[in-house]
């Protein structure tokens, strides 16, 4: 049996509506998964004697961290060139 060309082309049409549908579907299901990770903002810490960057962010950081990249994101916020802090800095950590 033969079919109708205009038959072909609906049923094609409707395919590929279907198919748009389901690849916005998923487009838009991973792109709210990503948007839903929200970054709480830095804290401010009053440096103290004795304090240094590696216990900082080991205060910080969430359990298993690799307490190394804890260190760089205190680095970035505070735009430090070297390790050194002193007492009475004021300086961002990231919020655990």
């Amino acid at each position: 049996m033969t079919r109708n060309p205009s038959d072909l082309i609906g049923s094609l049409a409707l395919r590929m509506l279907v198919l748009a549908g389901a690849v916005i579907a998923v487009f838009f299901l991973l792109t709210s998964a990503d948007a839903e990770v929200v970054q709480p903002p830095p804290v401010t810490h009053v440096v103290e004697p004795g304090d240094s960057l590696w216990d900082l962010a080991k205060s910080v950081a969430p359990d298993g961290a690799d307490v190394r990249r804890v260190v760089d994101a205190i680095f970035e916020l505070n735009q430090l060139e070297d390790a050194t802090i002193y007492p009475g800095q004021r300086i961002l950590l990231p919020a655990s």
